[in-house]
């Protein structure tokens, strides 16, 4: 995916930061108006023309450095690939056209340009998730992302861990109840982490700590699915079903830097994760602090201090129950205080709107960007659905279809025929 594609429509810019800091560089040397006079009489033309050259050759080796450091094929989402530390844009174009001998002022300027222009080069899909309905698409920009997260992320070393599995999950219910009734898209995207899983990041971040982090990559505990799906009759609807698949798929992962940069919201639900969190936050502020893209870190939350105490393994016994309880009135508070949610009048499958969610490789996918849009707004107008696309996976999008009952199926099967 060439995210980058468009860097070309950087180089006017170029020219014009080059122009305005040297100008500002001339104005500060303040030469006389004789001095001045005197030595354009001595340059002459000629040395206009090297100017013109200098100038020329100093947007050539821009050009060639962003080329290079903005085409390379980078993950639109960091938290799809664990493991991988943020390879820091800013600091990247800085190194390498310090290397070119271009001035720190210059390349600041450039960087904060950059960091505005490249929203407008990207794929809109790659910042936040693209709707598409009724012919158009829209850049669909509810409040935030969320990531929950708690000490291991899967349940096999404590089985307290399940705690980021219910809640995810019940996040992803309540988005997809919530638009069923009224067709409001909560928030852009939901995931889960935990701290003790070993990244690069919290590796050098909790040194003293380092001991205590294990490998990630394991599935979630099979109890954690059963204690969130509940009776039968709770939450009963195919929307559930396609959730509680993909969270199956989930595999614990740890905290990389860039999730301080690009989910709104960390929550927990323990002291001790809490603060861990904190400690994180504080090494990413002092090592990319002074990177545009981490002005604004996450806000960092306690739910409630919930923990498991007494229940069984398999997650059956009762005060297992009043964990699974806790943690769902600590979610409906949160949604209340940050996004003004109310409960839908209607269940998930009684609204008047019903969602399918459809997870596609992007290895398989066999058309461009620009042709997907296209695509979609045209599906989306044929079958009067609103179809939804975001990054599930490092190598798969998920893509969300809402509308009346009897469109959804015919819907997604024109995006999997167009698409895959």
């Amino acid at each position: 995916m060439q995210t980058w594609a468009l860097t070309k429509e950087i180089r006017p810019l170029i020219d014009q930061i080059l122009t305005n800091t040297r100008r500002e560089q001339e104005d500060t040397k303040d030469p006389s108006p004789s001095e001045s006079t005197n030595a354009i009489g001595r340059r002459g033309s000629h040395d206009a023309t090297n100017t013109q050259t200098t100038v020329s050759k100093q947007i050539d080796k821009v050009q060639a450095v962003l080329n290079h450091v903005l085409e390379t094929d980078r993950p639109s989402d960091p938290v799809l690939l664990p493991d991988r530390e943020d390879v820091s844009l800013e600091k990247e174009i800085k190194i390498r056209l310090g290397q070119e001998g271009i001035g720190l002022t210059f390349t600041e300027a450039l960087i904060e340009i950059i960091d505005r222009k490249r929203k407008q080069l990207a794929h809109p899909e790659d910042i936040d998730p693209i709707s598409y309905t009724g012919g158009r698409n829209v850049l669909s920009v509810p409040k935030g992302w969320i990531m929950v997260v708690d000490s291991y992320n899967e349940g096999f070393i404590n089985v307290a861990e399940v705690r980021s599995i219910i809640a995810q999950t019940y996040l992803e219910f309540v988005r997809v109840w919530t638009v069923n009734n009224s067709g409001e898209w909560l928030f852009n995207r939901v995931e889960s982490a935990g701290v003790r899983i070993e990244t690069k990041f919290s590796r050098r971040s909790l040194k003293t700590q380092s001991k205590s982090l294990v490998k990630g990559g394991n599935a979630p505990e099979s109890a954690a699915l059963r204690a969130i799906s509940g009776k039968e009759s709770y939450f009963r609807s195919e929307e559930k079903n396609d959730i509680l698949a993909r969270i199956a798929e989930h595999r614990s992962r740890g905290i990389d830097n860039w999730h301080f940069k690009k989910y709104e919201y960390m929550l927990c639900f323990d002291q001790s994760v809490y603060k861990t969190l904190k400690i994180l936050a504080k090494c990413c502020k002092k090592r990319y602090g002074d990177m545009p893209s981490y002005a604004n870190l996450s806000k960092i939350i306690l739910l409630k201090d919930i923990r498991l105490k007494a229940a069984a393994a398999d997650l059956s016994a009762n005060e297992t129950s009043r964990l699974v309880n806790s943690i769902k009135d600590s979610i409906k508070e949160f949604l209340d205080k940050e996004y003004r949610w109310k409960r839908p009048p209607l269940s998930i499958a009684d609204g008047p709107l019903r969602t399918k969610q459809i997870v596609l490789r992007r290895i398989n996918m066999k058309l461009s960007p620009a042709e997907k849009e296209i695509t979609l707004n045209d599906i989306a107008t044929r079958t009067d659905c609103r179809i939804r696309v975001t990054d599930e996976k490092f190598d798969s999008q998920l893509i969300s279809i809402t509308g009346r009952k009897e469109a959804l199926a015919y819907a997604s099967s024109l995006i999997k025929e167009a698409l895959h």
